[in-house]
């Protein structure tokens, strides 16, 4: 508690501000079985400017939240990657765009070819899904 020593008379108003700061830590219990099931739906690549993104949905099932990143591929090497993307027990389907960064391959290489996407959890990929580019 903070302690103020006596002044002389002031003429006016004076406060005097004590801050008081806290921690708290949200604790979740959940009871039973926990599953959660994703599936990425309606992938299309669409261009933004001078980006390429490739927007998809994730839809998720069962009664926990997910936490996992999404990669796209072309010919097995990775072009775009956003990580830690949330699915939160509250809603059933997020959207969700992933910014490309082409690397060695030109626009011209990829059009008209298939990428493919993944939604993957502590190393494991628990969804993949197919977009023509």
């Amino acid at each position: 508690m903070a302690t103020t020593e006596a002044s002389t008379t002031v003429k006016g108003l004076s406060f005097t501000i004590t801050a008081l700061y806290g921690v708290s830590i949200p604790v979740v219990v959940r009871n039973g079985e926990l599953y959660s099931e994703v599936k990425i739906q309606n992938a299309k690549h669409v261009k933004n400017g001078e980006n390429n993104l490739i927007n998809v949905d994730i839809a998720r099932s069962g009664n926990k939240s997910l936490r996992g990143d999404i990669l796209v591929k072309y010919q097995n090497k990775q072009i775009g990657l956003l990580k830690g993307v949330n699915v939160f027990l509250s809603i059933d389907k997020r959207n969700i765009s992933i910014p490309l960064s082409l690397g060695e391959f030109k626009e011209s290489d990829l059009e008209g070819k298939t990428l493919s996407i993944e939604y993957v959890v502590d190393g494991k990929a628990l969804d993949l899904a197919e977009v023509v580019y």
